[in-house]
């Protein structure tokens, strides 16, 4: 047949063309480690294995000789300095320290399995990406600490859903999944109670404790004034119910409590990301007028007494070990918990191992690894609350007004009593921060006012809440359930 014999030709180039392809393929291969090399070693290792080839060769137009090898020997350790220079540069800038840390690596296999699982990778990527942004703009610009990190996290999800279009679902709910069953043990591993004897502590703690009955209380005011409008709503009282108890939750802890309580209440997707978004938006406005309430300590004899609380590294086996105990949390807690009550096991078991002697010295980078992980949840309810239609989100304004008497109700409660148990109005306002927005709000409150004395019991008040906020949650919803 003439057609076929034309054919082979072609069949055999391109069985001769396979070879050339692999062989390329590994060239670049090796070319890319080259250049991996050259950046870790500040260009010593191109500057020891290319000279030498490049030496014995003539230069292009030149005799071959010592000047030719001279000049080539310039050009190498010229191009040498400028990978080195380039290397200082991602140093200085915080990219390379970002890149080595383990937090970085435990999030990119979070985000690489759920896109495996859901089916686009890059959806995941880019759900991590607007998570990083939001931590990086919450951390190193003045708007971004008043509204905190997560918050800023959870608003470029819901803009990137907006403007991109929506993220399958199936990868959200894995992200969310994963990054809640790792972070909640991570986090709560440092929470140690021991630490709440101290004089300071104590003052926050009753702030605190003051605070949430504030938000119990309040919570229970906007319900009863809001109860009927709440019902027509979201489809009957157990409903509401689940959103008012989580809510709630949320406001004594963090959202690591909020996500707990959802999770064991089995609250519908659209009433957990409408919830979320409400709360974000009230919570954007209170950071600052709370930052504008709390009096700046004038006092210039205050000083700093205790170190940080975090480090700026850990090396990999304090990271190892921490992870490997947290894993071990999460998949006990998923084996033997009932359903939809494992992150309400995993916190408890946490809470326990952290009260063990030495346990921060055991376990240290809990909230290293973990605080990424609880970004890359909020970013993903960003993208679920950015996916729905505008008029979607009107229909639950209800949740809007009872999120801003909320609000209202616990500030306005919290400071009347106050005044009556003799707290001062610094204290009263760091711990509202702790309730509100978790250990890092407070602390980076208190920092920012120079209340040096407060930072560290601001941490460790916030990282309690985080211990008693869902079992705080779970039975004020029984509460409500109740309700005639």
């Amino acid at each position: 047949n003439p057609t076929d014999q034309s054919r082979r030709p072609m069949a055999s180039r391109c069985r001769l063309r396979r070879p050339l392809v692999g062989a390329v393929s590994a060239a670049a291969s090796v070319a890319c480690a080259v250049l991996l090399a050259e950046s870790i070693a500040g260009g010593s290792f191109s500057a020891s294995f290319v000279a030498p080839l490049r030496s014995s060769r003539p230069a292009r137009g030149a005799k071959s000789g010592a000047a030719a090898r001279r000049s080539e020997w310039r050009r190498v350790t010229a191009a040498a300095g400028g990978l080195a220079d380039l290397k200082a540069k991602l140093e200085s800038s915080g990219v390379t320290k970002v890149v080595t840390s383990p937090s970085w690596w435990l999030v990119s296999a979070a985000v690489l399995v759920s896109g495996l699982l859901g089916g686009d990778v890059i959806a995941a990527v880019m759900v991590a990406a607007c998570a990083v942004l939001g931590g990086l703009f919450g951390a190193r610009t003045p708007l971004g600490r008043a509204l905190t990190g997560p918050v800023c996290a959870m608003s470029f999800g819901v803009c990137a859903a907006a403007a991109l279009g929506p993220v399958p679902g199936a990868v959200l709910r894995r992200l969310q999944f994963i990054a809640v069953t790792l972070a909640t043990p991570l986090l709560l591993l440092s929470c140690n109670l021991k630490e709440l004897r101290g004089a300071p502590a104590r003052r926050l703690l009753g702030a605190f404790s003051l605070g949430a009955l504030c938000t119990i209380c309040a919570a229970l005011i906007s319900a009863l004034l809001l109860r009927s409008r709440l019902i027509a709503t979201l489809g009957g009282w157990a409903t509401a119910s689940q959103a008012i108890a989580a809510l709630t939750s949320k406001n004594i802890g963090s959202g690591i409590n909020f996500v707990a309580v959802a999770q064991a209440l089995h609250m519908k997707p659209l009433i957990v990301a409408a919830s979320l978004a409400v709360d974000s938006a009230v919570g954007v406005v209170y950071f600052p007028l709370a930052a504008s309430l709390t009096p700046k300590n004038t006092e210039a004899t205050e000083v700093v007494t205790e170190t940080t609380r975090f480090p700026n590294s850990w090396s990999l086996t304090d990271c190892a070990s921490t992870f490997l105990v947290a894993l071990a949390i999460a998949f006990l807690s998923h084996q033997f918990s009932p359903a939809g009550y494992a992150c309400i096991t995993s916190s408890i078991l946490a809470v326990l191992l952290a009260t063990l002697p030495q346990a921060e010295e055991r376990w240290p980078a809990g909230e290293m690894l973990g605080w990424p992980l609880m970004y890359i949840y909020f970013a993903a309810a960003g993208f679920t609350v950015g996916a729905v239609p505008g008029e979607t989100l009107l229909r639950f304004s209800p949740l809007i007004d009872f999120g801003i008497l909320l609000y209202v109700f616990h500030l306005v409660l919290l400071l009347a009593a106050g005044r009556l148990f003799q707290l001062q109005q610094a204290e009263l306002l760091v711990a509202s921060s702790a309730n509100i927005g978790g250990p890092a709000t407070a602390s980076s409150l208190a920092t920012s006012k120079s209340w040096e004395r407060l930072k560290r019991p601001a941490l460790i008040v916030g990282t309690f809440g985080n211990a008693i906020a869902s079992t705080f949650g779970l039975l004020f919803f029984q509460v409500l359930k109740r309700w005639p």
